[in-house]
């Protein structure tokens, strides 16, 4: 039986609850959440309500897609930075509230799946990492504008590709503005499934439902086994703060 009512509607998300899953459709592409920061931390505590809620195994986590022009993302956030029209202070923020999206979702008792479409910049597929499961698009690609504009991307990028690639494909990866396929990231194991686009959302509630049926405590307790390392992530995004150009005072290639 339902505690609360988690339904929500907002400027920056909706969620409906549906017997043990919760679907949260996000309506801006994670690229552009550091431009709806209020927005953004009313997510987060969204979030931890869903956390303490019984009656909820699964939480769906649809992303917007975002859109490209030729080889430049159109990522206001990156224009801001190279114009010099965002401050440090604000940019602290912003990686603050990355790294308790990521700590939020990976430190929950829920087990979270990512579904993304369209063309996303590889911070968007980098915070997926921290969820248990990921779905995509048959047509999504990733690409890596931030190796354009040397910018390194935020995220549990370095930290768990190199676990599951080896150093040089996560060189690779973190280091080409290339996009890749979808296909090829399912290839080499970065998500665990592709859908069509227009069925993208019956396969999401499918998987939904599939883990939904596991009983709540053992979905609780094989994701703790999993996210053991929770404490090395909390020091690795330490780290990537201080090596981070984007908390630095020049931006850019150089």
């Amino acid at each position: 039986m339902t505690m609360e009512n988690l339904d929500r509607e907002t400027d920056f998300f909706s969620a409906t609850q549906a017997g043990h899953v919760v679907a949260i459709q996000f309506k801006h592409p994670q690229s552009d959440w550091a431009l709806h920061l209020d927005g953004w931390r009313y997510a987060l505590a969204y979030l931890d309500v869903v956390s303490l809620e019984p009656s909820v195994k699964i939480v769906v986590l649809v992303h917007q897609p975002g859109a490209f022009v030729g080889r430049r993302r159109c990522f206001k956030v990156y224009d801001y930075v190279r114009d010099g029209h965002i401050e440090t202070g604000l940019l602290q923020e912003v990686h603050d509230l990355l790294d308790q999206y990521l700590l939020r979702i990976m430190g929950s008792s829920k087990f979270f799946i990512a579904v993304h479409s369209g063309s996303m910049v590889v911070d968007a597929l980098l915070l997926s990492f921290a969820c248990d499961y990921r779905v995509m698009a048959d047509c999504a690609t990733v690409q890596n504008p931030a190796a354009h504009a040397g910018l390194i991307p935020r995220g549990t990028g370095v930290f768990l590709f190199r676990r599951m690639l080896g150093p040089t494909r996560t060189y690779d990866l973190l280091l080409s503005d290339e996009p890749v396929r979808s296909d090829e990231l399912l290839r080499l194991g970065l998500i665990d499934e592709v859908a069509p686009l227009h069925q993208l959302p019956f396969t999401a509630l499918e998987i939904a439902g599939r883990f939904a049926g596991k009983p709540g405590t053992l979905l609780a307790d094989v994701k703790k086994l999993v996210n053991r390392g929770i404490s090395e992530l909390r020091e690795y995004l330490n780290l990537e703060k201080s090596v981070s150009a984007w908390a630095g005072d020049s931006v850019g290639p150089q």
